[in-house]
């Protein structure tokens, strides 16, 4: 949910699978490798190995929390999401009245041919 946030509507969807078809990759190849690497380390060895993997990586969502803004700020899609984003500006909206808006609810409910038109 964090990447569509960051990247609007527009590359919101791509990053997500892209997101996806990586995890699915690195969970079909895992079990490739997994049963040589703890032939060939033993056991313990072998989950020793995955749990200092896992300790490297422990820095990096500190690492993205410090660094992400600026990383984003260089990327050109970040900057075509914020331009695609932006809302329309509200202060030059017409503000309809009371009456107007009851005229034009009442023109968009009447349909040709009915009822209440031939009245």
């Amino acid at each position: 949910m964090y990447k569509v946030i960051v990247y609007g509507k527009e590359y919101g969807a791509s990053i997500s699978a892209l997101d996806i078809s990586i995890r699915y990759l690195l969970s079909s190849v895992c079990p490739l490798f997994t049963v040589q690497m703890v032939k060939r380390l033993t056991f313990a060895w072998a989950m020793s190995l995955l749990a200092f993997i896992s300790l490297l990586m422990r820095p990096v969502p500190w690492i993205i929390l410090k660094w992400g803004p600026e990383l984003r700020a260089r990327s050109k899609y970040m900057a075509q999401a914020k331009e695609h984003d932006n809302p329309p500006d509200i202060s030059k909206a017409t503000v309809i009245t009371g009456d107007e808006a009851n005229d034009i609810n009442v023109k968009a409910s009447v349909q040709p041919g009915s009822a209440i038109e031939k009245v």
